[in-house]
């Protein structure tokens, strides 16, 4: 049985994103995808502005731009939350602990949850590639750039579903977990900024505030060094932006092996101990 193919967790939850009709029975799952919509009505808007209005190469990259850090927003906001209730809205229906009796494996199960809470935010971001990539392209970018950006909003997205996972699979509540999902994501966009700003005003090292090192760890800090790396020809390109977006990209990297790490160790070892699944293991 594959993780994905033959996968009954993965099959289920995707198909149940897929029927919208069901979304009117759930106001709190309503929103999200009512503010997705309000995004891609948006998108396409100024993609056919900038189409028939002939916009000039100036004001079309600038509209890929600020179109790109719309999608990455949303992304921030919405791929937490919707995967926070995976796991916790399973727990408060008693449905939880049936998993344990079913031949399916730990990364069956928790790997279905977290790849199916990302078909909503995928399809999402493939319905906003033709105006962005309309307005990119009238913006003069490349193919490069464009694949560049598209890896970087797809493994931002898989982190941040991924950290509303491990909330909803830490949290006894819902809402808990998507409270704590939600102050995770503020804490790395907003508080990554704000932390930056005190420790570099309060230490006064040219040398850490030419390097911003806090905040290469948030991804709007990371999308402008990369657009700023792919186009050299527009402002000046800082020299550590390979370093930068190297960096960014290994602390994904390390962060998602290490909360799938703690979610199979735990679920392991609550099911071979005997113990309700999530309960604290001492």
């Amino acid at each position: 049985m594959s993780l994905l193919a033959d996968n009954p967790v993965f099959r289920r939850e995707a198909r149940w994103w897929l029927r919208l009709r069901r979304l009117r029975k759930n106001k709190a799952l309503a929103w999200p995808v009512g503010v997705m919509l309000l995004c891609l009505a948006c998108f396409y808007w100024r993609g056919l502005m900038a189409f028939f209005h002939g916009a000039d190469v100036n004001d079309a990259r600038t509209g890929w731009i600020v179109s790109l850090f719309v999608v990455l927003g949303v992304i921030v906001l919405l791929a937490p939350t919707l995967s926070a209730n995976a796991i916790s809205q399973e727990r408060e229906q008693q449905t939880w602990e049936t998993l344990a009796a079913t031949r399916l494996t730990a990364g069956q199960v928790l790997a279905g949850k977290w790849l199916a809470r990302l078909v909503p935010v995928g399809l999402f971001i493939l319905l906003a590639l033709p105006p962005l990539l309309g307005c990119g392209f009238i913006g003069g970018i490349s193919w490069l750039e464009a694949l560049a950006v598209l890896a970087f909003l797809l493994a931002t997205a898989a982190f941040f579903s991924l950290v509303g996972l491990t909330c909803s699979f830490l949290a006894r509540k819902t809402m808990t977990a998507i409270t704590l999902s939600v102050t995770v994501a503020m804490l790395l966009c907003l508080g990554t900024y704000i932390m930056d700003l005190l420790i570099g005003g309060m230490i006064g090292d040219p040398w850490y505030n030419d390097g911003d090192l806090l905040v290469w760890g948030n991804p709007f800090y990371v999308l402008a060094i990369l657009l700023q790396w792919l186009d050299p020809t527009g402002s000046p390109v800082p020299p550590q932006a390979s370093t930068v977006v190297g960096t960014y990209s290994g602390m994904l990297l390390l962060a998602i092996v290490i909360c799938f790490y703690y979610m199979l160790t735990r679920y392991r070892r609550a099911v071979r101990g005997g113990r309700p699944l999530g309960e604290p293991l001492k």
